[in-house]
């Protein structure tokens, strides 16, 4: 098997891990904006993060590959996230935040996909791992 096939050829990014970071975010608020204004607090530019807790309501998508479009529904009542996984980069203004997250609702039924905003916090603890380009 050929190495190279196994990385991007135009640029590996390479970074070494700095803080970690563990917090509650505010209940009532926006996931992704809380994400980013963590961040910007404790001005990481880019890292990486683990969520979970519960919502009260969560937007999430699938990619329609024939559209190539995230088809978004709303999940309308409060779900315990089980997992939710992403990553971060304040520079990028157009989507900082990238991330997936599993949700089971009070019958223990899985929903998940691609994180949007309109996912509102009814309570989470994050855990932020900051990455640190090499210079």
């Amino acid at each position: 098997m050929n190495s190279q096939s196994l990385f991007n050829k135009q640029k590996t990014d390479e970074y070494r891990l700095g803080r970690c970071i563990q917090d509650k975010l505010p209940n009532g608020s926006d996931l992704i904006t809380e994400i980013i204004d963590l961040c910007n607090y404790c001005s990481i530019k880019k890292g990486r993060f683990c969520a979970i807790g519960r919502v009260q309501t969560a937007t999430i998508g699938v990619y329609d590959q024939s559209q190539e479009v995230y088809v978004t529904h709303l999940e309308e009542q409060a779900t315990e996230v089980l997992f939710c996984r992403g990553t971060i980069d304040t520079r990028n203004e157009e989507s900082p935040v990238i991330a997936k997250i599993l949700l089971a609702d009070q019958q223990g039924q899985l929903t998940g996909g691609h994180l949007f905003s309109g996912t509102i916090i009814q309570e989470i603890q994050i855990d932020l791992q900051e990455m640190i380009e090499f210079e």
